[in-house]
């Protein structure tokens, strides 16, 4: 449950702010990824949140009573690219936070508040280009998801080392393309 301290619940209920997003993408094969809406780079829990991230667009909060798929969809402009190579090698089971943060409209100041909005992973990444802008939408999904997620999976040794490098657990599972002594679940 969503809890808010006296001070934030002050605050946004009176018209002095403006609410961006931080948005966090924890990457195994690189660096996380801190990218903001607002109109300057902000520094929240050691992390700069970088302003040319290219943060375009978040679906809207939202606040439910029952248990749903718990999507969340992150839509960032990228130019260089370097988002989608990095999607292309690890976009599936990333984890993805996005924290509320408050601006004063009256001093253009950070205010000291944040406000935890999502916790994810992300769960598809799809490529558009739109007027002349390269746009990634990254969908993420909630925990309760996973329930009833499909996966594609093989079992052989190539797929089991694309998601577990170092794992050995199927390099001497059966292989079809060759004739073995003895197979799996008979006699020689």
């Amino acid at each position: 449950m969503l809890q808010i301290n006296l001070s934030l619940t002050e605050l946004l209920s009176s018209d002095v702010i403006v609410p961006y997003f931080l948005v966090r993408l924890d990457f195994s094969s690189v660096s996380p990824i801190y990218i903001t809406d607002a109109p300057y780079d902000i520094v929240y829990e050691e992390n700069i949140y970088s302003s040319d991230g290219g943060l375009l667009s978040l679906s809207p909060p939202k606040a439910e009573a029952d248990v749903s798929r718990d999507l969340f969809n992150i839509v960032v402009s990228d130019v260089t690219n370097e988002l989608r190579q990095i999607l292309s090698y690890e976009s599936i089971g990333v984890p993805a936070s996005i924290t509320a943060s408050f601006i004063s409209s009256e001093t253009n100041e950070l205010i000291p508040e944040y406000l935890p909005v999502y916790s994810g992973t992300i769960s598809k990444a799809s490529w558009v280009i739109d007027k002349d802008s390269p746009n990634i939408t990254i969908e993420c999904s909630g925990p309760l998801t996973k329930l009833r997620q499909i996966t594609n999976r093989s079992t052989n040794s190539s797929n089991q080392k694309a998601f577990y490098p170092a794992d050995t657990c199927m390099d001497n599972s059966y292989d079809t393309n060759s004739e073995a002594t003895k197979k799996w679940g008979g006699t020689a």
